[in-house]
């Protein structure tokens, strides 16, 4: 799954204006803490838990552009097979 649209919040007063923007698209809606030019994910393989992958990403947001289109992101990802 990808992102449809992300926003960046900086100001509490603007927080109900923004949400309302995003239900309008969908009614699901991820708010997560703030996490400066880093993403962490965790995969599933079947029931089987995969370890955590830390992405540093160069973009200020990690959009769709930083995802698929930038090569300057760093993946830091443990060994899974020696």
């Amino acid at each position: 799954m990808s992102s449809f649209s992300l926003s960046k919040g900086t100001n509490f007063n603007k927080f109900n204006d923004t949400i309302l923007k995003f239900f309008h698209y969908n009614s699901d809606v991820l708010i997560e803490q703030w996490l400066y030019r880093a993403a962490y994910t965790v995969a599933f393989l079947s029931k089987n838990i995969l370890p955590s992958i830390c992405i540093i990403f160069s973009r200020l947001l990690y959009d769709n552009k930083s995802k698929y289109l930038s090569n300057k992101n760093i993946i830091h990802m443990p060994k899974l097979f020696e």
